[in-house]
């Protein structure tokens, strides 16, 4: 079955997170997943780069139907067609859609336990909201395989880490505020004293072993917010950044699905600061900085 994958949504965490779920669903079920709406953001992965769209796995072979499938004519033909809300009717009436509403969570066991052509050949899928995390697990390697990033994010980002001394504790820090100010109602919209804390709280933890922070963030940043500290501020693409903080001993932050596919995609432990008052922090901080103290430091 060829599932195509359309949905504008979000920024480039919440598109990998889709992406990601889907394509552990599909490997599951052997089918072929076509992202027609990963947009700009497909020119940061290796396997997608050059294609028309981002399909996977790829369309390999020279046959005519497989030159087709993958041809610009082909995505720029799907794409309209899905933006014609007389197509999406269609498509509804012919129960080749799935979808659901964007406040929906979809979990393995109520996408089993719903309506889907299981025996067609092809299906459009808009739901995002999804949560597959044991069969995500489960193929790990099959979705960061997908997702790898290009050779020139690779070698930036491992450039930006070797500024890590070999002891150091490579910890990630994901200064989220831009849009944070009006998401949920400013919840999330931590002041940059609250990161600086949640800095020295890690480290104050991790003694002995001396740490080493990669800062990322979506906005320009105070010069004291890292003053006496060993730390880097990262400062590149949005995928550079992403992939980094990935190459990390440690990841914290307010709850992002940016730092959530950072760590999925190393395995790296992560520290999700929902309470920024000083024992908030503390209790983040608690429990997971044990893990980052046990690995070697490379």
């Amino acid at each position: 079955m060829h599932i195509f994958l359309w949905k504008h949504y979000g920024g480039l965490g919440n598109r990998l997170l889709t992406f990601s779920n889907l394509l552990a669903l599909a490997h599951n079920h052997g089918w072929v997943v076509h992202h027609l709406s990963l947009g700009l953001c497909q020119r940061y992965f290796l396997h997608f780069e050059n294609r028309a769209w981002a399909t996977w796995p790829p369309i390999n072979g020279s046959s005519l139907n497989n030159r087709i499938a993958d041809s610009r004519a082909s995505y720029r033909l799907a794409c309209r067609i899905l933006k014609s809300r007389r197509a999406l009717s269609a498509l509804r009436r012919l129960g080749r859609i799935y979808e659901r509403d964007d406040s929906d969570e979809v979990t393995l066991e109520s996408f089993y336990s719903e309506p889907f052509p299981w025996n067609g050949s092809w299906v459009v899928w808009t739901a995002w909201n999804l949560h597959f995390s044991s069969l995500r697990d489960q193929h790990r390697d099959h979705v960061r395989e997908a997702l790898r990033p290009v050779e020139s994010i690779v070698s930036w980002v491992d450039h930006m880490v070797q500024r890590a001394r070999a002891d150091e504790i490579r910890v990630g820090i994901h200064v989220r505020r831009g849009d944070y100010a009006q998401w949920l109602g400013g919840r999330y919209y931590y002041d940059h004293g609250r990161y600086r804390r949640l800095m020295e709280t890690i480290e104050t933890a991790l003694r002995p072993r001396p740490v080493h922070f990669f800062v990322a963030s979506n906005e320009a940043l105070p010069s004291n917010l890292t003053h006496g500290l060993r730390a880097s501020v990262l400062g590149g693409s949005e995928a550079e950044d992403l992939y980094a903080l990935a190459a990390c001993d440690l990841i914290a932050g307010p709850p992002s699905t940016y730092t959530e596919w950072a760590a999925f995609y190393s395995g790296t432990g992560r520290i999700v600061v929902d309470d920024p008052s000083d024992e908030g922090i503390s209790r983040s901080v608690l429990g997971i900085t044990s893990q980052a103290q046990h690995r070697p430091g490379s």
